[in-house]
Parts: structure tokens; C-alpha cells; sequence
């Protein structure tokens, strides 16, 4: 018999596993950084944003899966910024030129009245904000698409039409068809809210992404390939890029 472990603990082990991950990449930089005469180029991150039923989730941990990279989803960014202890550890895996960008970064975020100070939303900025420079890793939802640099972030949108997106939580998650309707409206509003009011612009503008993908077309495997497809592109042009000229 399949024994089902809680949630809770499904996100303990989850966050343990991110966490080694980017401490072990931490260390491999501070170890080999003075060795090594040619320069890396950056690493790159993968960002999702998606609508409520599009199967973002899913499409995240088959890419992180084929990678082999965490994925932070809400939960577990929740977690890093609400402790202390942990977000002040990430911070201080970066090295002091990393470090004083994100301070760059964090002020320039201090613009903007909704953002400044001890906030959540700036909180999970900060998170985000000091993955990115360690890279390879898959980070869905919470505005990352506005947040992380664009030169080596893949910013990816996931969607599908609304019959499909209902029809999705209604076999997975046994709502009726308008519990499942309201509730899809509800979650994009309140997402789109948080994206405008927190970071500016529109999670609907397709500008802000590199690659859209339709999840009624393609099953959760093809979009991950599409993904994985799209990021080596993404990472021969970092790479190409950092070669002096």
C-alpha cells in the first residue's frame, strides 16, 4: 500500500534539498573562483509565471526534474522569507560584489511605495533576488519574471484556455465547475494584483516573457522539453557573450 506523506513534510524535505543545493553551489564558487583564469560566464535561472489551472506547478518540477535544479514555488519562498535565520544564511552564501548588487537592487525596488521597508512582497524580492546570481534553479510564481535579471533569466508563461483550466481542477482536484470557475478567477485576479501592485506591469503582457506556452496544446512532459529546449538557447547566448571581444 502507498503510503502518502503530509504536505508539510513534503515541503520540509523539498526546502532541505534547495537548501543543500545552493550551499554545495556556494562553496564549489568560492572554491574554484581563485583557481580559475577564464571566467564563468553567469548562470541562469528559469522564472514561470502561469495562469490558475495551466498546470504551472507540474511543468515546473518536470523541468526541474530533467535539469536536476530545485524549484521554488510559493511555499517554499514563503519559508526562506519568513526565517530569519535561513534568509540571512542565503545571503551570506553570495560574495561581497554579488551581495552589493542585490543591495543595488533591493534600494532601487525602495522606489516604490508599496515595496520598501520590511515588507512581504520585498521579502520575497530579496529571496529571489539572491538565488539568481548561484542560477540553475526553476522559481514559479511571486512576480520572478519582473524581478530576476533578464540577461540570464528563461521567462516563461504558462496558459491555456479557461474550459481547459477548469475543466484541469475539476478532475485533479474534484471541484464542481463553477467552484472551479470562481476559483480560477479569483486566483488570477489575486495574482495579477500582486505582480501590478508590487512590482509594476501586466502578468497578461506577453512582453514580459521569452517564451508563452499554450498547456492545452502540449502535455506536461512536451512544455518541459519546450523549456529545456529554450534555456540551452538562452544559456549559448550568456555564454557567447561573456567571451571578450
Amino acid at each position: 500500500m502507498t503510503t502518502f506523506k503530509p504536505s508539510s513534510e513534503l515541503l520540509a524535505e523539498a526546502f532541505e534539498r534547495a537548501r543543500e543545493q545552493w550551499r554545495v553551489r556556494a562553496r564549489e564558487e568560492r572554491d574554484i573562483a581563485p583557481t580559475v583564469a577564464v571566467k564563468k560566464p553567469p548562470a541562469c535561472s528559469i522564472a514561470i509565471s502561469r495562469e490558475r489551472g495551466a498546470g504551472g506547478g507540474a511543468v515546473a518540477r518536470a523541468v526541474g526534474a530533467k535539469l536536476g535544479w530545485p524549484v521554488y514555488d510559493r511555499e517554499l519562498l514563503e519559508r526562506i522569507s519568513d526565517e530569519t535565520g535561513l534568509r540571512t544564511e542565503l545571503l551570506e552564501s553570495l560574495d561581497e560584489k554579488r551581495s552589493h548588487w542585490l543591495v543595488e537592487v533591493l534600494e532601487a525596488f525602495g522606489g516604490v511605495r508599496t515595496i520598501s521597508g520590511p515588507t512581504y512582497a520585498h521579502r520575497i524580492a530579496e529571496c529571489m533576488l539572491a538565488l539568481s546570481p548561484h542560477g540553475h534553479s526553476v522559481i514559479v510564481g511571486r512576480g520572478a519574471t519582473g524581478v530576476l535579471p533578464a540577461a540570464t533569466t528563461l521567462r516563461v508563461r504558462l496558459c491555456a484556455p479557461l474550459e481547459d483550466r477548469v475543466g484541469r481542477l475539476c478532475q485533479n482536484q474534484g471541484m464542481s465547475e463553477s467552484t472551479a470557475r470562481h476559483h480560477v478567477d479569483k486566483v488570477d485576479r489575486d495574482r495579477a494584483a500582486f505582480v501590478q501592485q508590487h512590482f509594476g506591469g501586466a502578468v497578461n503582457d506577453v512582453h514580459r516573457y521569452d517564451l508563452v506556452i499554450n498547456t492545452a496544446r502540449f502535455s506536461t512532459e512536451q512544455a518541459a522539453e519546450i523549456v529545456v529546449a529554450a534555456l540551452r538557447q538562452l544559456e549559448a547566448q550568456v555564454e557567447a557573450n561573456s567571451i571578450p571581444k
